[in-house]
């Protein structure tokens, strides 16, 4: 399975955040060993991770619609 997780972009109190797909090794209690996907500064979101890819895929489906409207073709993204 994927695993994304929410990387903090620029001043956190903005609230600007982009999706990264991180590879995952071992896990003991509430902590996860990360291979790959973050760098060594990376702020993660570790709370309300829910609600902030619930609210990217509202804004993708209103930007689809309004291309749909606007007659341009939509392509849709390929998953890995």
């Amino acid at each position: 399975p994927r695993r994304i997780v929410f990387v903090v972009v620029g001043d956190a109190r903005e609230g600007r955040f982009v999706p990264r797909e991180i590879a995952i090794g071992r896990q003991a209690a509430d902590m996860v060993e990360v291979l790959a996907g973050l760098g060594a500064h990376d702020v993660v979101v570790t709370s309300g991770a829910f609600l902030i890819a619930a609210q990217a895929r509202v804004l993708a489906l209103k930007l689809r619609s309004t291309a749909l409207q606007a007659g341009q073709r939509v392509v849709p993204r390929q998953r890995s």
